[in-house]
């Protein structure tokens, strides 16, 4: 609670002196901006998102980021229904969540996003899109209870990893309006509470590791905030240098903490096997969110990302173009077949975690 507690005044805090440095939140002055910026292929323009050529804009406002919020919002309804679904009405749910997958433009989104890290997957808007689609019309045609709960599991954890790619890409433009997406994004209230998205995942590390993520992640926001207004002046169409070194390093903080709440849940899922039940859902979404730390954890720890693959795939890992991908074996994991050395996973998930803090 004394931590909740301090997240809320900060945030309190942060809101209002952004708010007060800019004027009224009403003003005239917000306008409207595209959030199809560099690598966002063809997807569609968001509204209010910033302000026209050369104007300020109004940082940490909501109008900034009405969309983003929408979209955690359709993930949050997405995750509360995947819950409820049965076999005898698996295909109502599923429907209702491919509604949700295509609100507010989600979906586009999706298929659209491009990795701005250089060692991000090429087609990785488009491959979480593939699986996520293909996870869905699982859950209309389920006939068992673990199809149901892959196909909810990986709709899910996939639009997690798409909102980290998202966050990354606005804060990697370096200008205001995109720092106010990648904060509606990450699914703060600015009073810190009602956490959504990745900002509930992150909370929920938080309690069962007992580390701080939300706090780290909104200071590292509002110091690229300061940043921003410093190097632009408040206008909505000017970004920061992008060889601004105190930007990058806390952008590079911001990104590292996010592979962190990731690699906890799959630190997380290798744990919970322990118990012995449902080894093989507790495995696809150890899978589900090695998804989001493989390319990190590849491109800075080769060897141990390459020991943790060999426990998430028994077998070998298969092709990145397989339709099966994040399904292959796990039927063998549930029957017992295939044997997973859960505890030694668990270590070496949290050897990585260590790598990523810098210890």
């Amino acid at each position: 609670m004394k931590l909740r507690g301090i997240i809320s005044m900060t945030l309190m805090i942060a809101s209002i002196l952004a708010l007060s440095a800019c004027g009224d939140s009403g003003s005239s002055d917000a306008g409207t901006s595209s959030d199809a910026s560099a690598g966002d292929g063809g997807a569609t323009a968001d509204a209010g998102t910033g302000g026209a050529a050369g104007q300020a804009y109004q940082p940490f406002s909501e109008s900034n980021m009405a969309v983003q919020k929408a979209r955690v919002d359709e993930y949050e309804k997405i995750n509360k229904i995947r819950k409820e679904a049965k076999v005898e009405n698996a295909a109502e749910i599923f429907k209702q969540i491919l509604a949700a997958y295509q609100a507010n433009d989600l979906q586009n989104k999706v298929a659209a996003r491009k990795g701005d890290q250089k060692y991000a997957p090429a087609d990785v808007g488009a491959f979480l899109d593939k699986h996520i689609s293909s996870a869905i019309q699982m859950g209309m045609a389920a006939k068992s209870d673990s199809e149901i709960a892959y196909a909810g599991q990986t709709a899910d954890k996939l639009l997690l990893t798409f909102f980290y790619y998202y966050v990354y890409h606005e804060l990697f433009s370096r200008a205001g309006p995109k720092l106010d997406e990648a904060f509606g994004t990450w699914g703060l209230d600015f009073n810190g509470a009602n956490p959504k998205g990745l900002a509930k995942m992150s909370a929920a590390r938080e309690d069962r590791f007992k580390v701080i993520i939300n706090k780290t992640v909104f200071d590292g926001m509002r110091r690229l905030r300061d940043i921003i207004q410093k190097e632009t002046g408040g206008a909505a169409d000017k970004k920061v240098p992008a060889d601004h070194a105190e930007y990058n390093g806390v952008m590079e903080m911001i990104e590292k903490e996010m592979v962190r709440a990731f690699a906890y849940g799959v630190q997380y899922e290798f744990e919970d096997m322990s118990k012995n039940q449902k080894l093989d859902v507790y495995l696809i979404e150890a899978r589900l969110f090695w998804e989001s730390v493989e390319p990190w954890a590849k491109a800075n720890a080769p060897d141990l990302a390459a020991k943790i693959i060999a426990h998430l795939y028994p077998s070998g890992a298969p092709d990145r173009n397989a339709a099966d991908y994040f399904l292959k074996d796990l039927d063998a994991v549930k029957k017992g077949e295939k044997l997973i050395a859960f505890d030694e996973a668990a270590k070496l998930t949290n050897e990585l975690v260590k790598k990523i803090e810098g210890k």
